[in-house]
């Protein structure tokens, strides 16, 4: 594994790593808040999935409410 410099100390993020490492330090590999230009169809589907989903779960709490959720979703995006 390569080491970081103090440079990049900005850039680093924490990952979970196998068992005997439980985290380590990893580069971003894209700015937070930009999606990739090879994720951008995949992220307008989920985005619109989710907003035709919203209406079905508003009255759940907690856990099932992101358990439907995560359900709904995934049968809108299902090929």
């Amino acid at each position: 594994m390569a080491a970081h410099t103090i440079g990049d100390l900005n850039g680093l993020i924490v990952k979970k790593g196998p068992w005997r490492n439980p985290y380590y330090f990893s580069k971003r590999a894209f700015p937070p808040g930009v999606v990739p230009k090879h994720l951008e169809g995949y992220a307008t589907q989920f985005a619109q999935a989710a907003r035709d989903c919203k209406g079905t779960v508003s009255g759940l709490k907690g856990k099932e409410h992101v358990e439907a959720l995560r359900g709904c979703i995934g049968q809108k995006l299902k090929r």
